[in-house]
């Protein structure tokens, strides 16, 4: 169940502050982020086109753009007219003698691979209808309507062999068509399917040259195209199948200079990304160009409500380059920046700041919404809850590389008085949730909170959040893995308890917010708890291969609550974690309000470091632990030895030898001569946290670190 891949570079990225540089947005931008955004997918680097043609202009002239950057410019003959189109405005043609025409020039001359599209609205399919082409003395490729059929042809070099395939065409109705050659084979495609495709030869062929200038819309003064012609492109590569299909989607722009009557393009953008949310369908994608968008106060809060599918995501991202800001902070109380009744929507590059609520609030709706909801690469702060709640029927949420800090500030001022009741900063609620790769930091509640089942929880960098950094509450199937847990002792963050053995002093009806006989103290590392009663069991979790570090009120603890049930670990494992800690109660801590009984299934702790910095605090609190096996754990430092309940075959009891003395900075790798090389036993733990191999040695060593010589 372990994911496979290294986590060092976030690590060492997450701890510099380091962050990529922004891009140039360009065409081959636009058309990776066009591509499908599935959690599996890798983005597809489209080519470069070397002609497109978006056919916008309104007509003041007749100089057609070609916005690939080649400036193969066109020019408007015999009346060509402009009118509404598929995406803005398109080219009208008469069926006549309209046409555009583009120059001869060197990169319109293709040899082994080209791809030909458009979109294209027949006003009739009768006869011969030219899209585009360069045809005629000499023929080369040719994309058209023929007697009801759409057709690509090419002509090949040397003996001038003419190849074509057809597929049917219907008038009156907006069609996506591309015609692909890849020096062997002939394509044809319509609305990103593949409709007809032929093999022409069994070794690569060029095309034949043409000096004729490319015309779209005629052939060159006959043929002539009934109809609306839409961004024509060409490409001097075959396309794939996923880059044809790409084309398809529509890809709408929103800006603080647009407006929500425009049709969404670039020239011609919406105002909110609202706008965008109402018409997006599955494939298309919304891009936001940079400003402060004040949702809740002069533009609605962003309902996403539209359904992709698994192969084709909702795509709502920053534009290349640039960092667009959602702002709550002028909205009504009680306000989201987002709500997602959608389902697989992607959610990326955006800044959510200062939410009245929560910045991303997912709802179930028409019994599916709400769930396979990606959410990549945002900085979500300052949000009044959380900066993501998913309710409890959503599932799948794909929470990747985000950077969340200084939200729940409804805890800011401690107005829950220590006793529970404030909301995560990330939270899980569902089943299914990935949450991989993010830093999650400086938050007035839990860092994650999960609750549900079949969570991955995994190479996060989280510190200084408040309560507990990782808060796993009565989950099941769940893993949590290689997340890196640190604490700078920030006093802002850190929460009020009673130490073992003290309470308060006064009434009961004043102890909430007192803080007579409490201390103070950083964040629970991670925290398995049964916390609701008559909830589901925490049971078959794994808890692996994690660094926790520095000051906090204990680095791994686990606890049931009065009223809750007995805790009873049901075969979940803490296995391979490494935690050094200056705890103020223990550095792993064990305790609940009942011993449970027997059940016959057995939970596992084994492997791990306990260090602890403090010595006038013990290392470890083991209550209870029926049905709970301990084995081969690294126990160090503190005033007390290792609990008795704790105790296991193959325990360490020494300097476990580590780079790294409590400091976030350190690796906390284990150095040379170190007791716990090859001294753990074999639990399965195939990858350490850096995701080296395990064992190396004779043996796996114990630990999060598989020292690698």
């Amino acid at each position: 169940m372990l994911l496979d891949r290294r986590v060092s570079a976030l690590l060492l990225a997450a701890l510099a502050g380091a962050c990529d540089p922004p891009g140039e947005a360009d065409e081959a931008d636009e058309a990776e982020l066009a591509a499908p955004t599935r959690r599996d997918a890798v983005f597809e680097t489209m080519p470069q086109p070397v002609g497109l043609w978006h056919l916008d202009e309104d007509c003041s002239d007749d100089v057609v753009l070609d916005d690939s950057g080649a400036a193969a410019h066109g020019q408007r003959l015999a009346g060509t007219g402009c009118v509404a189109g598929k995406t803005d405005r398109a080219a009208s043609f008469d069926g006549v003698d309209d046409r555009i025409e583009v120059a001869d020039r060197p990169a319109l001359h293709f040899t082994t691979a080209m791809t030909a599209a458009a979109w294209v609205k027949p006003g009739s399919t009768v006869g011969l209808r030219t899209i585009v082409n360069k045809w005629y003395a000499a023929d080369s490729y040719s994309l058209i309507v023929v007697d009801g059929k759409y057709n690509f042809s090419i002509a090949l070099a040397g003996d001038g062999a003419h190849h074509q395939v057809e597929a049917p065409a219907t008038a009156g109705v907006w069609a996506h068509v591309a015609g692909v050659y890849d020096g062997t084979r002939l394509s044809l495609y319509v609305n990103g399917a593949l409709a007809a495709s032929k093999v022409t030869s069994t070794l690569p062929r060029a095309l034949q040259d043409s000096p004729r200038p490319l015309v779209i819309g005629n052939h060159p003064t006959w043929n002539a195209f009934s109809g609306q012609i839409d961004e024509v492109r060409l490409y001097g590569a075959a396309l794939t199948a996923a880059e044809v299909k790409s084309l398809t989607r529509n890809i709408y722009h929103v800006s603080r200079s647009g407006l929500d009557t425009n049709p969404g393009t670039k020239a011609r953008p919406f105002r909110t990304l609202a706008r965008g949310g109402l018409v997006a369908q599955a494939g298309d994608t919304v891009l936001v160009r940079e400003g402060v968008y004040d949702v809740g106060f002069d533009e609605p809060v962003v309902k996403l409500d539209n359904l992709g599918t698994a192969e084709e995501h909702i795509l709502f991202s920053a534009y290349p380059g640039e960092t667009p800001t959602l702002d709550g902070s002028k909205a009504p109380a009680d306000t989201d920046l987002m709500q997602v009744r959608g389902r697989y929507i992607d959610i990326v590059g955006l800044e959510l700041a200062y939410a009245k609520k929560t910045a991303i609030s997912l709802y179930k709706w028409q019994g599916q919404g709400g769930r396979d909801i990606w959410v990549r690469g945002n900085e979500i702060h300052h949000s009044w809850r959380g900066a993501i709640y998913p309710n409890v029927d959503s599932s799948g949420l794909y929470f990747e590389a985000n950077d969340v800090h200084h939200n729940v500030r409804v805890n800011e001022d401690k107005s829950y008085c220590h006793n529970g009741g404030w909301p995560s900063a990330v939270n899980l609620t569902g089943e299914g949730d990935v949450v991989v790769g993010n830093q999650i930091h400086e938050n007035w509640g839990e860092g994650i909170g999960a609750y549900g089942s079949g969570h991955i929880v995994t190479d996060n960098v989280l510190h200084d959040n408040y309560s507990v950094d990782i808060y796993v509450n009565n989950i099941e199937g769940s893993e949590i893995a290689r997340n890196f847990v640190y604490s700078l002792g920030l006093e802002t963050f850190k929460r009020y308890f009673y130490p073992d053995g003290q309470g308060c002093p006064l009434p009961a009806e004043q102890c909430a917010c007192s803080l007579a006989n409490k201390v103070a103290a950083s964040a629970v590392g991670i925290a398995l708890a049964n916390e609701a009663p008559g909830a589901t069991v925490l049971r078959d979790n794994e808890v692996v291969n994690n660094i926790v570090v520095g000051p906090r009120r204990a680095g791994i603890q686990l606890t049931s609550w009065t009223g809750s049930g007995p805790l009873d670990m049901n075969t979940t494992r803490i296995v391979h974690n490494t935690v050094v800690s200056a705890a103020e109660s223990e550095v792993f801590r064990l305790w609940g309000a009942s011993v449970p009984a027997s059940d016959g299934e057995t939970g596992l702790v084994g492997n791990n470091i306990f260090v602890q910095l403090r010595g006038d605090r013990a290392v470890g609190k083991v209550m209870h632990k029926v049905d709970l096996v301990f084995t081969h754990n690294n126990w160090f430092g503190g005033n007390a030895p290792p609990p008795a309940l704790g105790s296991g075959p193959g325990d360490v009891l020494g300097d476990p030898l580590l780079v790294g003395a409590g400091l976030a900075s350190e690796p906390y790798q284990l150095k040379a001569g170190s007791p716990n090389i090859d001294a753990g036993a074999a639990l399965g733990v195939l990858q350490d946290f850096w995701g080296d191999p395990r064992p190396y040695g004779a043996g796996p060593d114990i630990g999060a670190d598989e020292r690698v010589d």
